[in-house]
């Protein structure tokens, strides 16, 4: 019983000065991208391009910093929108070094993607692009999105 008492009364002190169930947790950026992947379907040359846009959120509890944008192929750009800023349209070199856009906790930013279909890699049949997103996250420090698109003419 008087094990009991004194369990009980850790319990308490460590509840009430913030030590237990991770009141204490470390504060870090917590990337989400969503879609993770996209479909465009059958697409014929004609239409010249298409555009997706994928939410970019911030789940954690300290800003996240994308620090690169890059993607797979010269025939795919990304640019981002984080809050009123729009960064330049990436491509596979990624961002100039230093560059950097800021994702406040439990805000999103608009990751907008641009697959150029008559760009001279972009034959017919299927066509998959990724595109990589680097920030401070320190559990998924460089996140991947896939896109397809079926080329039919």
């Amino acid at each position: 019983m008087k094990r009991c008492k004194i369990f009980a009364a850790v319990f308490v002190v460590l509840f009430f000065t913030g030590c237990a169930f991770g009141a204490d947790a470390e504060k870090r950026p917590q990337v989400v991208l969503e879609p993770g992947s996209f479909n465009f379907g059958k697409v014929s040359k004609s239409e010249g391009s298409k555009t997706k846009v994928f939410k970019l959120y911030n789940k954690g509890n300290a800003d996240l910093i994308i620090t690169n944008i890059r993607v797979s192929c010269s025939c795919v750009t990304a640019s981002l929108k984080a809050g009123r800023n729009r960064s330049p349209y990436f491509g596979i070199a990624g961002a100039n070094p230093g560059w950097q856009a800021v994702i406040k906790p439990q805000a999103s930013g608009e990751l907008e993607v641009v697959a150029d279909l008559v760009h001279p890699s972009m034959g017919t049949g299927r066509v998959i692009r990724d595109i990589f997103v680097a920030s401070n996250d320190p559990a998924y420090p460089e996140i991947a999105l896939r896109t397809e698109l079926d080329i039919i003419d």
